[in-house]
């Protein structure tokens, strides 16, 4: 049945702006949407979607959200749409394709204004995307940048701010997760999510879509997500459409290739094959399953240098602009030579290669099937070939032997690798055994604070495999005297590196050459080999001489690594004691600070009501939050940061200039004091609460901090620069809200009952935790810090760190 026949029986209507199959038209140019893609535009999401490689399935799934969520005729169908499309996938090429995609389909349906689309993956992470919960989005990142996020220790970014994205990755949101088959522990990972959203509760709709060209519906099954359903496969009429049909019947022939992966010589050698396999005016497609050896091949073949076929190496560690240079050559008009791309996993699915030419080292055979589908992939050659390359048992990692094996038994069986061929192959490789996130975890990640020796809980277990983590790299010219801290690296500088290939060159290293920053001191210190972890951000001296731009991450390079320029007002990353906001050569009250937060939390309410969200309680106590959440800064210690000393005349100060000197109390914290006294006030403690976590740095514990500043009474309780019987005086919060002045009283952060006989801090925080649940208390916080951005916003100009 044709697309337009489909619609017609199903009834659609347009809506005043487009009907389904009219809006993939405008969103693409010309393609006509396949059966399948209208059914999910018309029934849903499905949970699952097998389809074979160049089927279409991004197309089905980004424009069935666009349509459903912006254009269809039903505004119950519209309003029932997560807000936010959620793209994971495991490769950071993959990102980028479908990024590029969706900003065009959104632009060509004149939505770019009203449904951004924002990039999360190592060495370009758009910060700012939480400020706008109201807003509809796409979001496209990898599995490490967004599976930490949803568990609560992203990656690349300010620990402070983890909360805030947390809440609104699992509130209001359709994950989809696209190539399952690469995810390894990151896709236990993502079911294990999806059924504790539904378990634990989650406000408005969050769903998830698992879809693959290989889908093991076996892996989907956990021991919280036991149940499962039939995937979504195509139809008849989708495998007799016209373009799908060539695809599927595609001829490729099958050779092996007389090297072996590692052996002595075994870039030149294989260079050389290439070579002379290589057709002028085509594509030749190298697949290598570690960046060592693409970029050992890639330099035989002659990287960067001119004259015959054009040679372009592609993999992971790449900063933005070169990696965005090469994608472009990539995928540009070929030229009479022709060009022969060498590339990693990275390019083995989602990037819209089709090579005339294949060769690949041998890998599992998920990993086969997609590294086939980048050759003669529209079936536009006769004579397009597959060869492939052993990989003898030492040179398996990344991956393991076993698996290589059974790819092994397979490719020797077969003598064309067509999608037709391949569907005759069962994959008997091994479902890998991954760590599982559960339940208790779930709850004890809700809880930030770092223990006492500094560390967090490591959930890169559960994203990716022990031996394929990344952390994100960054140089700059070191040395020199400078009271001022290193800013922070901006996107177009990071690069992800492994943490093996990092380890081994910090270890190297001379002191001064490579640093990670201290929150908590707030400061660069010295990089240690042995405490580097997934998702960390490490700067390296230019003199480190580690990067090339045609072989990125690079640790024979010759040069000094170029800088990339910086703006003048760039700051520093955000440490413990910043409050960055607060310091503005405009003095503002307390009271005139408030009022905005409390219209902006108002003005949320409105924006996000109507969509199954927090209940009218839950936004009394936002507003009551918003009215208390700076009266703490009435305080001595922050009065005199702001320069106010005890005599100081008038209401106090939640914005002044900085005395950098006047501070006193090392970590103190406003926003600690700012709950205190609510509770004196009688506030609930769901309102205290949310008072003192409007910057991410009071939450579930009380405690006092490294270095902290005593009380001259050593029996006096005191905990981020708070002391007990500290004394806020009378302040104008606002509204016609009045604080009293009010000792403070810290009984809370003892164990067990005070002497009062209320709960502790902790035991009243873990109550909220249980009958909320960690999506719905830390969505409540993000709203909260978005209102407090804003309104900081029309005073200076931005949100913090």
């Amino acid at each position: 049945m044709a697309p337009g026949a489909l619609l017609t029986e199903l009834g659609w209507v347009g809506c005043g702006a487009l009907d389904y199959r009219d809006a993939v038209l405008q969103a693409t140019g010309d393609i006509e949407p396949f059966p399948f893609q209208a059914r999910i535009a018309s029934e849903g999401f499905p949970k699952t979607l097998l389809g074979p490689t160049g089927s279409g399935k991004t197309l089905a799934i980004v424009l069935a959200w666009l349509w459903r969520r912006r254009l269809h005729p039903d505004q119950a169908v519209r309003a029932s749409t997560p807000r936010r499309l959620v793209y994971c996938l495991p490769m950071r090429v993959l990102v980028e394709q479908v990024r590029d995609c969706a900003r065009e389909w959104v632009a060509n349906l004149g939505l770019t204004s009203e449904v951004p689309v924002y990039t999360l993956m190592g060495g370009e992470i758009d910060r700012d995307w939480d400020r706008f919960p109201e807003q509809d989005a796409i979001l496209v990142g990898t599995q490490d940048q967004l599976l930490s996020r949803g568990l609560n220790r992203g990656y690349a970014m300010s620990r402070y701010r983890w909360p805030v994205q947390y809440g609104l990755l699992n509130t209001d949101a359709l994950w989809v997760m696209d190539e399952v088959q690469l995810m390894g522990p990151g896709l236990p990972t993502s079911v294990q999510l999806q059924a504790f959203r539904e378990a634990l509760g989650a406000w408005s709709s969050c769903r998830s879509v698992w879809m693959s060209a290989t889908l093991d519906e076996k892996a989907l099954q956990t021991v919280d997500a036991p149940e499962w359903s039939e995937p979504f496969t195509l139809g008849p009429e989708d495998r007799a459409h016209t373009d799908l049909a060539d695809r599927l019947g595609a001829r490729k022939r099958l050779h092996r290739m007389g090297l072996e992966a590692g052996a002595k010589g075994y870039a030149k050698d294989l260079a050389a094959e290439v070579a002379q396999l290589h057709q002028p005016g085509t594509l030749t497609l190298v697949i290598q399953n570690t960046v060592q050896r693409a970029q050992e091949t890639a330099r035989q073949l002659g990287v960067g240098e001119g004259g015959g076929p054009e040679v372009v190496l592609l993999h992971s560690s790449f900063r933005p602009p070169d990696r965005e240079r090469i994608l472009q050559r990539i995928t540009a008009d070929l030229s009479g030579d022709g060009r022969i791309v060498v590339a990693t996993q990275a390019v083995e699915a989602g990037i819209d290669l089709s090579a005339r030419t294949l060769v690949t080292e041998l890998a599992p055979w998920s990993s086969v099937v997609q590294r086939c589908g980048r050759c003669n992939r529209r079936g536009e050659f006769d004579d397009a070939e597959v060869w492939w390359i052993d990989v003898p048992e030492k040179q398996s990692p990344p991956y393991e032997a076993e698996h290589l094996a059974i790819a092994r038994e397979s490719l020797e069986s077969l003598d064309d690798v067509g999608i037709e061929s391949l569907d005759t192959v069962e994959d008997r490789t091994p479902r890998p055994i991954c760590p599982v996130i559960r339940k208790p975890d779930v709850l004890d990640l809700f809880d930030t604070t770092p223990d006492l020796s500094g560390q967090d809980v490591d959930v890169s277990p559960y994203i990716r495999q022990q031996d394929d983590h990344d952390v994100s790299v960054f140089w700059r010219e070191l040395g020199g005297e400078s009271d001022e801290p290193q800013p922070r690296p901006r996107p177009e500088e990071l690069c992800s590196v492994g943490i093996g290939r990092l380890r081994n060159v910090l270890a190297k290293l001379g002191p001064g050459m490579a640093c990670t920053w201290d929150a908590l001191d707030s400061r660069w210190a010295a990089a240690s080999p042995s405490r580097l972890r997934p998702g960390m951000t490490v700067m390296l001296s230019t003199e480190t001489a580690t990067y090339d731009p045609d072989l990125g991450w690079w640790e024979k390079a010759k040069e000094a690594v170029s800088v990339v320029p910086l703006p003048a007002s760039h700051e520093a990353p955000e440490g413990y004691d910043a409050n960055h906001l607060a310091y503005d050569d405009t003095p503002a009250t307390i009271a005139e600070h408030t009022e905005p937060v409390v219209r902006a939390v108002k003005q949320l309410r409105g924006d996000l009501s109507g969509t199954d969200g927090p209940p009218e309680d839950a936004w009394e106590s936002l507003i009551r939050a918003a009215r208390w959440h700076d009266a703490g800064k009435a305080h001595p210690e922050f009065q005199g940061r702001l320069g106010r000393g005890p005599e100081a005349e008038g209401e106090p100060l939640a914005k002044g200039p900085y005395d950098r000197d006047a501070s006193e109390r090392k970590h103190f914290r406003h926003e600690l004091a700012s709950a205190l006294a609510a509770l004196a006030a009688g506030e609930s403690f769901l309102t205290a609460y949310l008072i003192a976590a409007h910057h991410g740095k009071v939450r579930l514990s009380l405690r006092s901090m490294p270095e902290e500043k005593m009380p001259p009474d050593n029996h006096a309780r005191f905990a981020r620069g708070v002391w007990e019987g500290d004394v806020l005086p009378a302040t104008d919060l606002g509204g016609g809200i009045r604080m009293p002045e009010t000792t403070l009283d810290l009984a809370c952060m003892e164990m067990g009952l005070s002497d009062s006989g209320e709960p502790s801090w902790l035991n009243r925080s873990l109550e909220l935790l249980v009958r909320l649940g960690p999506f719905r208390l830390a969505y409540l916080e993000a709203l909260l810090r978005v209102a407090d951005w804003r309104a900081s916003a029309g005073e200076e100009g931005g949100a913090d760190d």
